[in-house]
Parts: C-alpha cells; sequence; structure tokens
C-alpha cells in the first residue's frame, strides 16, 4: 500500500508496502487485546443497558477481534461501517444504528444515548454530531483542545461504573 511505502521511505527502509499490508492486515484479523477493566465494566453493564459495539473497519475483521476478545457476548448490536456502509462519525452510521435499535423493539432518542470511545473525531465529534451524551476513554490523559466539547472524560473504564 502506498501508506506504508511512504512510511518505509521516511524511515529508511526498503520494504514492499503491499507485502507488508497483508500480513499486517492478517495479524490484525486475529488481535484481539482486551483493555484493562473492560470485561468488569460490561458485565457491570450488562442487563442494565442496551449495550452496542460500534466501529469502523472491515466486519469480518472486528467481529472476529471481538470473538476471539470474549466480549462480544455482551452487546446486543455490533454496528461495524463495512457491513453499514457509513463510517464514524458520519450522520448516516449514527442513523444507520439508532434505526436498527429501534426496529427491536425500542423507543429510544438519540440523547438517551452514549457513545464511549477513544477517538476525538470519530466516536466523539460523531456521537455530539447526533445528539448523543459522549464519554472519551483517555487513558493516556492525552490533551484535549479547549474547544471541545465532551460530557465525560475517564481514564479507566471502570470509571464509567460511576457516570451510569
Amino acid at each position: 500500500m502506498i501508506r506504508w511505502n511512504m512510511i518505509f521511505a521516511n524511515l529508511g527502509i526498503s520494504a514492499d508496502g503491499v507485502e507488508f499490508e497483508k500480513y499486517f492486515r492478517e495479524y490484525l484479523f486475529d488481535s484481539a487485546i482486551v483493555i484493562d477493566g473492560a470485561e468488569e465494566l460490561l458485565e457491570h453493564l450488562n442487563g442494565r443497558y442496551i449495550l452496542c459495539a460500534a466501529s469502523n473497519g472491515p466486519y469480518g475483521q472486528q467481529v472476529n477481534r471481538l470473538e476471539k476478545s470474549g466480549l462480544s457476548k455482551y452487546f446486543s448490536h455490533l454496528f461495524i461501517s463495512g457491513e453499514i456502509g457509513h463510517q464514524k462519525p458520519s450522520a448516516e452510521f449514527f442513523e444507520t444504528c439508532l434505526t436498527r435499535i429501534n426496529a427491536q423493539g425500542e423507543s429510544i432518542r438519540p440523547e438517551e444515548m452514549m457513545i464511549v470511545g477513544d477517538s476525538l473525531t470519530s466516536d466523539m465529534a460523531g456521537g455530539l454530531g447526533f445528539g448523543m451524551q459522549t464519554c472519551l476513554y483517555n487513558p493516556k490523559h492525552s490533551p484535549i483542545p479547549d474547544e471541545t466539547r465532551i460530557d465525560f472524560v475517564v481514564y479507566d473504564l471502570r470509571e464509567i461504573k460511576n457516570i451510569l
């Protein structure tokens, strides 16, 4: 891929970016690193809330990673951009999610939902743009621009139990 060729060139590495991308995607497909506190939080929220996973990426890859992590059992819905046809932060992505949830007999409005994510652009901006509450997972205590509006910031996933 072009991105890898550019990275390799900048680093002075002689490698085939297309071949590297092939291996990168294979390993990414099978990677499943569970963040400390994730399962504890999901176990606590399970049955209290409708839990959904919302991710950009190829559908098969994201589903495989959730299954390998053992966390897929907690989610009622998996909203993956590769299957939906739109990516976060687009309104179409979030509208599709809400429509599918409500098609299951719910009557939820965006302001009754919260997105928890680690991206200021796809998660926080997308959620805010759709009228959802937002919770930024910021384990590295990265600076947040002053003009950025976020409802909650947590540094450990277990802190979310105190918000909800």
